[in-house]
Order: structure tokens, then C-alpha cells, then sequence
């Protein structure tokens, strides 16, 4: 016999540690490792895990996105440890579910004292009824006296307390009963919805209780014993253990007794998500299974047939069927109108009316149904996830789970949703996901439609093949399709990202379709795209004009936005008699409504043109801050302009660099400061700024080196003691110097006026 060992080999990998908040707890999430066991210890403030067979560490790195340091302020990790820092004298509950470590912690338990009241140890003779109880959950009007028996049993000797033939069996007089108020209440759509919430919270209860999650807590009271009833019980036989023959299934099932303990009434295993949510059951949304294989017009027909019976009686499964059978085809508006027959049926199936909103409305109006689900591992996370408008970044999703779903779905039924949820995934940041829904249906083979075409420009956008994705925007935009208008808007905001012109020819589609569309939800979008693409096309008399038709019809909010924008495009783009009339007229009322951006650019461009007086209001409304560099080079510029350079310099009193250095040897100039200016010129290695600002200077020959160009040698000459000639000692010999140095100072003097003359243009 031959072995074959086969060995393998794990790669080893920090355990992941996730949190999640509640009202009442904060609960910590551990991953633990095939083979590792747990243990718990500490007390206090201070709780550590220890992780037997495991030494990778863990992963913490985002434990603290999701919750506040109210109840747990600090989470450690070692190799093998973890540890919990709480925050207040709170309890810590910790249990194991399938390979997750919960640690739950909770404020200070308040343990509710109940009075128990012993219960007599014999009835009170009287015609036999089964005893009224009421128990946790119950409702006094659902529990009433059960009908008579229509089987009549043997009379009991008043005297006895038990049945001979079931021991121990208690037993309450007919007056006993007749002293129990027995109350009634209407079968209203209120008490069906009492009753079903007070069912699963029984069932969750009980299967809490069975799996360890939940332990009773009463109080320690004294009672006295109950008496004891001797009673001979009769010898029971024996049973014999039936033989169940298995079930013959092409799988295998492997289960364990906690998931035996969680299952459903559909033999489904409870999942939960992250959060520790039961998810429900993963059959509960198969909408490609509430259709048959017959057409659409006669499914329809027949189902409608069903829905009143005699007396012109809603059946409300009937009702439900056929608002499935409409969601199979995707009619979402004719599915609300359905579940809308009975009042109690959108209250009695909340997710088919959520899948209704979806197809009708595009998302659900509420994020308490089937919303809260994104992460379950079955078709719910596909429904969940459409349920969201744009998912919250809290929200985890299972996206493997969502798009098996959507494999799953009927033909018509994919080509609608599978943009729809690439767009969900692309906005959560799972590009892979996104693609992998698209691909859903690009392999099909009909063509794309303007909705899958428009969602995967956003793909061709996302990875950053700009000129793929302006052109699946434009053939979007020129078919004439529902999704026209907004293919319009996303086109028009890329190229203005992009600082490209947009032609006159989209200016005008843009235009129409606001006016067609002027009334529906996408108008305020199509007239701030009006605004933004006839300011990028150079029309910006008609921009500011479409500009205060948005803000009548749509109101204030974006004003100041859109009037930044404008105004911005106008100081990049119009001529300087156009920038001039535009911003005189725009800018001057409040300008500080303005974005700072746009402020520091046309403050710039007007301090060019000479206006730095209108600039001077522009600069002092942007914020002072944050520090911003640019904003002190134009305020500088600004004061320089007007005279004023001691403000110039206090501008620039914490900047740096080439820019600011020659402002501030300018201001230092206009102030009188020339020897400061050249000692700031000479640092920035600008020699001639330096020689020419020491020129200007009252000790300029001392501030020349000999060696400076042109004024060097004057300097020296300056310098010279002038020395009187001695008639009588050597008088032609100093003449002589004399004559040399007179020549040395012409030459030094010529070469001084050749280099500053003037040229005849400036002379007057």
C-alpha cells in the first residue's frame, strides 16, 4: 500500500480586530485563528485576552473609525495578547460565536427585583380546566380560554389533586377561571404586529438562552419549600430508537450543534453580519423564483383574478403574490400600489416594499429594513446594498455575495440593476467589484444601454482614462436617453475640471434640455450645469443672466458658489475690458461670499492692470487664516502700489524665497532703507539690484567694494584723502601724482556716466 503525504504549508497572518457601537454596549470583535483557544483575565479598568497557538499578532489599525472612547479608551496588541483599557466601571460580557471572540462592553448591570409568589400545593376542587398562565412575551387578550373539548372525558372524585393517569398534572376549579378576567381585543393590524414581534422575540430569547449568550439573573430569596406530592408512577416501556435512514443528497452537509441550535423554520443556519444582526433568511428575497415560466401577460391576469374572492374580499396572499410577481419584472410603482391594498400588508412585508421603492425610486426611503444588511453572506446584501442611495462608509459590504445575487437574477432584471450596483460599489471605494459588475452584462449580446454606458465612464473616470470616459459620456449625452441629462452634467463638470472649452453646440443641449426638464428633479442640476458651461464657452453676459434665473428658481444656496465659479473663468478667460466690466459689477457687493481662490485671482490680475485700489477690498476679505503665501505676495503688491511699504513689509514679515525677498528689498527702497534693500538683494544673489540700491545710499562708498563694476573705482576715488600741494618740499613730484590721479578719476567719472546714460528717449 502506497501513501501519498501531501503537505501544506499556511501563511501566517495577524488576527483582525473589529468594533462596532450600540446604545447600550460597545461590542469588540476577534477573529480567531484555526486552532487557537482563548482566555480572558484582569480586572478593573483593564481586561486581556490571550491567544493560545497563536503569535501573529493583531490587526487594530481601524478599531476606533467606528466607535467613541466613551467605554472602551484603549485597545493594545501583542504577539499573543490583547488588550481592552475601559473608560468606565463598566461590565465586560464575552462569548465565542463560530471563530469570533465577542467582548460586549456594557454599562453597569441593574438587576430588577421580583417578587415570586409561591404557588398552593393543592387546587381547589372544582370541574377540571387546563390551567391559565401567562408568560414572558404574552399578551392578556391572546390568551384566551380554549374551546370546549369536543371529547368527554370520565368524571374525577371532587376530593382528588391529580390524575391517576398523568401524575403531578395540576389542576384549577371553574371558579378559580371565572375569576380571571379574560380580555379581547380587535384583530387589527396593530395586534397581528404585536403578536408576530412578540413571537421572534421568544424564539431569539429561547435560542440565546439555549446557545450560553443569555444566563437568568433573579434574586436570592427565601422560600418555603413546596409540599411534596407522593405519587407511585406506573413502570413506563421501553422505547426503542427508531431507525432513520438518511436522506439520499448528491451533498454534504456538515453542521455543528450551535448552527443546529440557530436554524430557521427553512432549515437555514441564522447568519449575522458584523455587527451581530441575524440576517434574514437567504430565500426570503429570491425574486427570480416569484415567476413562473409563462408570459408576462398571463401571470399578470391570472394573479390579478386572485386578488378578490367572495364579498369583494382582499385575499392578501393573493395581494402579496402578485406584488412579487410585478417585482420579478421589475415594476416597482405597480408593486407599492399593490402592497398599498390593506393597510397591515407594507407593514407585514416591509423588504418587498423596499425592493418596490428601489425599482421605482432607484433607492429605498428608509435605512431600517433591509438596508441594514449590506454585509449578509447571502442574495440580501445585493438588495441591501441598492437600498442605500450612496452607502455610508461605516456600512461593510459583502460584495462576492452581492453580485452572486445578481448572476442569479433574470436577464431584464440585470440589465437594470448591475449599474446601479457598480455605481453603489465604485462610490465605496470597491473598484473591483464595480467592474465585475458591469462585466455582468457586457458579455451579453445585445449592446450596453445608456445606463450601463454611463456607469462605466465612471469606471473609465475612476482609473484615469479621461478621453474613454468624455467619450462614453458624449455618445451617452447625444442619444437622447433618459440618462442624457445627467451624461450632459457629468461632461460639463469634467471639462471644467480640466480647463477645456466647451463649444457652443453642448451649451445649447444643455439649455434645452433645462427647459424641458425645468420642473422635474434634475433641474436644478441641469441649470448650474446651464451656468458653468456658458461661462467655460466664453459667454459670460448670458452666464451671469442664466446665474440669477437659477437663483430665482432654485434659491440661494448655491449663489455664492456658482458666482465664484463664474467669476472665475471670467479672470482667466475674457479680455481685460470684459474682466474689468464683469468684476466691477459682480465683486464690489459683499466680497466675502466669494471663494478665497477666486478673490486672490482677480485681487492679482487688478493689481496688474494698475487697479490696486479696487484690489485692496478683494485681498482683505480673504481669511487671514491659515497662513496663506500667496495671499501676503498680492496683499504686499497691493501696498506697494498704493505707498504704503511699511504695510508691504509687514506682509512679508513670515515669508521666504526669491519672490518675497525682491518685494521686500523693493519696500525697504520705498522706505529709505537702502542699505537694508541692497543687503537684501546681496543676500537673494542679485548683484547689480544690490550695486544699484547701495548707489542710492548716503554712505554708498561704503557699501562698494573695490572690486564692484563701475562704481567700485568711484568709491575708491571718494575715499582718497585729498592732499595739499607743498610749494616748498616736492612740489613736481606731487604734481604730477596729482595730474595721475585726476586722470584715474576722469576715467573712473567717464566710465560712471557712459554706463548710467540715459538714453535720449527719457531725457527731457
Amino acid at each position: 500500500m502506497i501513501g501519498l503525504c501531501i503537505a501544506t504549508s499556511g501563511v501566517a497572518a495577524p488576527a483582525v480586530v473589529r468594533t462596532g457601537e450600540h446604545d447600550s454596549f460597545t461590542r469588540v470583535v476577534v477573529n480567531l485563528p484555526d486552532g487557537a483557544t482563548w482566555q480572558m483575565s484582569g480586572e478593573g479598568v483593564t481586561r486581556v485576552v490571550t491567544l493560545t497557538g497563536h503569535s501573529d499578532g493583531f490587526d487594530i489599525g481601524g478599531v476606533f473609525r467606528r466607535i467613541p472612547q466613551t467605554r472602551v479608551s484603549d485597545i493594545r496588541a501583542g504577539r499573543d495578547t490583547i488588550t481592552v483599557s475601559l473608560a468606565c466601571a463598566c461590565g465586560v460580557n464575552s462569548f465565542l460565536i463560530d471563530r469570533m471572540l465577542i467582548l460586549d462592553v456594557t454599562d453597569a448591570p441593574v438587576v430588577a427585583q421580583a417578587s415570586l409568589q409561591p404557588e398552593p400545593s393543592a387546587p381547589v376542587p372544582g370541574p377540571r380546566q387546563p390551567v391559565i398562565t401567562f408568560h414572558y412575551g404574552d399578551l392578556i387578550w391572546d390568551r384566551r380560554l380554549p374551546p370546549k373539548p369536543s371529547v368527554q372525558f370520565p368524571s374525577q372524585p371532587s376530593g382528588s389533586q391529580a390524575h391517576p393517569e398523568k401524575p403531578g398534572v395540576r389542576e384549577a376549579t371553574g371558579d378559580r377561571l371565572n375569576a380571571v378576567p379574560v380580555l379581547t381585543a380587535p384583530d387589527d393590524a396593530g395586534t397581528r404586529l404585536l403578536r408576530a414581534t412578540r413571537d421572534q422575540l421568544i424564539r431569539s430569547v429561547g435560542r440565546a438562552t439555549t446557545q450560553g449568550l443569555l444566563s437568568p439573573q433573579t434574586p436570592d430569596l427565601e422560600m418555603d419549600p413546596l409540599p411534596r406530592n407522593d405519587v407511585d408512577l406506573p413502570d413506563l416501556p421501553v422505547l426503542q430508537a427508531l431507525a432513520v435512514t438518511p436522506e439520499t443528497s448528491g451533498n454534504i452537509r456538515i453542521t455543528n450543534s450551535m448552527e443546529r441550535t440557530t436554524r430557521t423554520g427553512d432549515g437555514y443556519p441564522d447568519q449575522l453580519t458584523q455587527l451581530g444582526q441575524t440576517c434574514p433568511p437567504p430565500d426570503s428575497l429570491k425574486v427570480e423564483d416569484w415567476a413562473k415560466s409563462t408570459s408576462f401577460n398571463v401571470e399578470i391576469s391570472a394573479a390579478r383574478q386572485m386578488l378578490f374572492g367572495e364579498f369583494d374580499r382582499l385575499d392578501q396572499d393573493a395581494a402579496v403574490a402578485l406584488a412579487r410577481l410585478y417585482l420579478h419584472f421589475g415594476f416597482g410603482a405597480e408593486a407599492r400600489q399593490t402592497l398599498g391594498l390593506a393597510p397591515d400588508l407594507a407593514l407585514l412585508h416591509p423588504m418587498l416594499m423596499d425592493l418596490a421603492e428601489i425599482f421605482e425610486l432607484g433607492h429605498s426611503l428608509r435605512q431600517t429594513g433591509v438596508a441594514r444588511f449590506t454585509d449578509c453572506p447571502s442574495e440580501i446584501a445585493l438588495w441591501a446594498v441598492l437600498a442605500w442611495q450612496a452607502v455610508p462608509d461605516h456600512q461593510m459590504i459583502d460584495g462576492g455575495a452581492a453580485l452572486r445575487a445578481l448572476t442569479a437574477l433574470p436577464l431584464h432584471l440585470r440589465r437594470e440593476l448591475a449599474p446601479e450596483l457598480s455605481r453603489r460599489f465604485l462610490a465605496s471605494g470597491l473598484t473591483h467589484e464595480a467592474a465585475a459588475a458591469l462585466r455582468n452584462i457586457e458579455r451579453l449580446p445585445e449592446p450596453l444601454k445608456p445606463n450601463a454606458t454611463l456607469a462605466k465612464s465612471e469606471l473609465e473616470m475612476q482609473a484615469g482614462s479621461m478621453p474613454k470616459a468624455e467619450a462614453l459620456l458624449s455618445d451617452v449625452a447625444g442619444k437622447n436617453a433618459l440618462q442624457s441629462p445627467q451624461a450632459l452634467i457629468q461632461l460639463v463638470d469634467r471639462r471644467l475640471a480640466a480647463g477645456q472649452a466647451i463649444s457652443v453646440e453642448t451649451t445649447t443641449l444643455v439649455a434645452a434640455y433645462a427647459q424641458e426638464l425645468r420642473d422635474g428633479p434634475i433641474a436644478p442640476a441641469l441649470r448650474r450645469a446651464l451656468v458653468l458651461a456658458l461661462a467655460q464657452s466664453d459667454q459670460f453676459t448670458k452666464a451671469f443672466d442664466a446665474l440669477r434665473a437659477h437663483t430665482l428658481q432654485d434659491g440661494d444656496q448655491n449663489h455664492d458658489t456658482l458666482t465664484s465659479e463664474v467669476l472665475s473663468q471670467v479672470t482667466r478667460r475674457a479680455d481685460d475690458i470684459s474682466f474689468l466690466d464683469h468684476v466691477f459689477a459682480q465683486a464690489n457687493d459683499r466680497p466675502e461670499r466669494l471663494s478665497p481662490d477666486t478673490l486672490l485671482e482677480m485681487s492679482a490680475r487688478l493689481v496688474s492692470l494698475g487697479f490696486a485700489a479696487q484690489a485692496d477690498p478683494l485681498i482683505a476679505a480673504v481669511p487671514a487664516a491659515p497662513l496663506s503665501p500667496e495671499r501676503q505676495v498680492i496683499g504686499a503688491r497691493i501696498a506697494l502700489a498704493m505707498d504704503q511699504p511699511r504695510r508691504a513689509l509687514a506682509a512679508l514679515a513670515q515669508m521666504d524665497g526669491p519672490e518675497a525677498d525682491a518685494l521686500r528689498a523693493e519696500a525697504l527702497l520705498l522706505a529709505g532703507d537702502t542699505a537694508q534693500a541692497a543687503a537684501v538683494y546681496q543676500a537673494a544673489n542679485d548683484p547689480d539690484a544690490a550695486r544699484d540700491a547701495a548707489w542710492l545710499s548716503e554712505g554708498w562708498q561704503d557699501l562698494m567694494d573695490a572690486d564692484t563694476p563701475v562704481f567700485g573705482a568711484v568709491a575708491t576715488l571718494a575715499q582718497e584723502p585729498a592732499n595739499p600741494i607743498d610749494v616748498a618740499d616736492g612740489m613736481l613730484s606731487k604734481s604730477s601724482a596729482a595730474l595721475e590721479n585726476s586722470v584715474a578719476a576722469r576715467a573712473a567719472l567717464d566710465n560712471l556716466l557712459t554706463s548710467l546714460q540715459i538714453p535720449a528717449a527719457d531725457q527731457p
